[in-house]
């Protein structure tokens, strides 16, 4: 007998909990392992760092869902590259990439609260150039060697990051 084919849809995960209630790490086991057993495509995250809901942090939130899931695909929908540092987060979905064994989708995006990057370190000025930046030094990581880059806001000089991701090109 043929094994069914995932079903060509994704669905988000819960991570957000209202304000007065208390994450539920049970109710986020049993959806992810549902829709695995569905044959669901994808599982989704989002990112949230500030508002009234409780919101869980996207790339734990993968780590902990792949310690369950074994054939179902993670993605994130999206990071705010922009408010993130491109080389701890280089190392945090490559490390993701491998504790789920190379399913990892990673969609990323320039944000639409400016006003709030200071409260994170980000660049108000920029965005854009920061952002493209931010991309190129992720990719200079996971596909050299020795990765070499010199922008306006990073510079490599021949820095090792090991393991790559799963995934290749990356």
């Amino acid at each position: 007998m043929e094994a069914s084919k995932p079903v060509p849809c994704g669905i988000s995960i819960p991570q957000a909990f209202l304000e007065n209630e208390s994450i539920n790490t049970n109710l986020v086991e049993l959806f992810c392992k549902g829709a695995e057993a569905l044959n669901y495509e994808s599982l989704w995250v989002q990112e949230q760092f500030i508002g009234k809901t409780n919101s869980l942090e996207p790339i734990s939130l993968l780590s902990y869902v792949s310690a369950y899931t074994s054939t179902i695909r993670l993605g994130t929908a999206v990071l705010i590259l922009t408010t993130r540092n491109p080389v701890r987060l280089a190392k945090s979905l490559g490390t993701l990439d491998h504790l789920c064994s190379g399913r990892l989708t990673v969609g990323v995006a320039l944000g639409g609260r400016p006003q709030q990057y200071p409260l994170l370190g980000a660049p108000s000025e920029r965005r854009v150039r920061h952002f493209v930046e931010s991309l190129e030094v992720i990719k200079a990581l996971w596909t050299q060697n020795k990765a070499v880059y010199a922008g306006e806001f990073w510079t490599l000089d021949g820095e090792r990051m090991e393991p790559k991701p799963i995934q290749k090109p990356h």
